[in-house]
């Protein structure tokens, strides 16, 4: 008996070394969602150092059109494994239907909670620190993905997404192979996102550049009461940005999650017009000093000014069309106010 004891504590404990693998090694998630059983080969890096007793964030990665889960998740293991990103557990599925639905199909949905179900009986997965990153399609798929299993992601970092047009981003595409699903933007509060763009993709897109679709998706996310920024990569074309953007991403959708519009709703004062296009005006009841910044969607500093009045106008002929946010102090630094705006010409 005590010899099938030690047998069976030995068994068992091959088990679980077996199972919690660790390096480069590819994995089956399965799981069932509204049209049925669903199965994804998925690629898996876990540190080599993994240690049960730490959290760990989890990436998950959704490569795009023409490239596979073992080359797409070595490109995002470049940005966590060599910044400061922390203990990070990366996973990327195989795409369901190639030039189809490409993680956009019915059999997609609820993919990134499979993922997540599947490694964290595995592993010590921090539940509050989950993110979505994809690139080309898989970026738009992450967008579609993330906004959908919000409750269960903190953050998206979609790079160059693949939207098809304007419409598209407004659940207003009728196109049934571009535009699957209509994107849940009830949800956009409850995620933090980070889209990126070359530069160079100004001249390339379905039916319109993709630049400018990765600034109007941010735009919808913040007119939906989201919290999303847009970061252009000067030097890129259709690739994966430069660390130095990357870490601009981290921070965030790893900052905390508060919609901004919920925040310092104090009484007494006042700002008009929102949207606005020449100027905009603001009226304080505290008879103090106070300054005032305005902030672009990167969280740049582009006007800030010192007041000792109870109501002033800003210019804003200068500023481009886009959302900003306004930002009131007192002597000591510390804010009073803050909204968000929208500058429409």
């Amino acid at each position: 008996m005590r010899k099938f004891t030690l047998l069976l504590s030995f068994v068992l404990l091959v088990l679980i070394i077996n199972a919690q693998q660790t390096g480069l090694f590819t994995t089956q998630v399965n799981w069932t969602n509204t049209v049925g059983s669903q199965s994804r080969s998925l690629v898996v890096y876990v540190p080599t150092n993994y240690n049960s007793g730490i959290d760990y964030s989890l990436v998950i990665g959704l490569h795009g059109l023409g490239d596979n889960p073992s080359n797409f998740i070595q490109g995002i293991s470049y940005y966590t494994l060599n910044s400061y990103f922390g203990n990070v557990i990366l996973a990327c599925p195989d795409d369901g239907t190639p030039s189809t639905s490409w993680f956009s199909g019915d059999e997609d949905f609820d993919i990134l909670t499979a993922i997540i179900n599947h490694l964290d009986g595995t592993y010590s997965i921090d539940l509050n620190m989950v993110f979505a990153q994809g690139f080309s399609f898989g970026g738009k798929s992450a967008y579609l993905h993330g906004l959908e299993e919000a409750d269960n992601i903190r953050g998206i970092i979609a790079h160059s997404p693949g939207f098809y047009n304007t419409a598209d981003i407004h659940n207003n595409c009728n196109d049934p192979l571009h535009c699957q699903h209509d994107y849940n933007y009830q949800n956009a509060s409850k995620v933090l996102v980070c889209i990126t763009a070359g530069s160079g993709e100004y001249n390339l897109g379905l039916t319109e550049p993709y630049l400018d679709l990765a600034q109007k998706a941010v735009l919808k996310l913040n007119n939906s009461g989201g919290d999303a920024i847009f970061i252009e990569d000067p030097t890129g074309y259709h690739n994966l940005p430069p660390i130095s953007i990357v870490q601009q991403c981290w921070d965030q959708v790893t900052k905390p999650l508060t919609n901004v519009e919920e925040t310092k709703k104090l009484p007494g004062f006042n700002f008009y017009p929102n949207p606005a296009s020449h100027k905009i005006n603001f009226e304080i009841a505290l008879n103090t000093n106070f300054s005032t910044a305005i902030l672009d969607i990167t969280g740049s500093v582009i006007h800030s000014g010192t007041f000792s009045t109870n109501r002033i106008s800003i210019s804003i002929s200068d500023l481009a069309n886009g959302i900003y946010l306004f930002k009131v102090y007192n002597k000591d630094g510390d804010t009073l106010y803050e909204k968000k705006f929208i500058v429409i010409k």
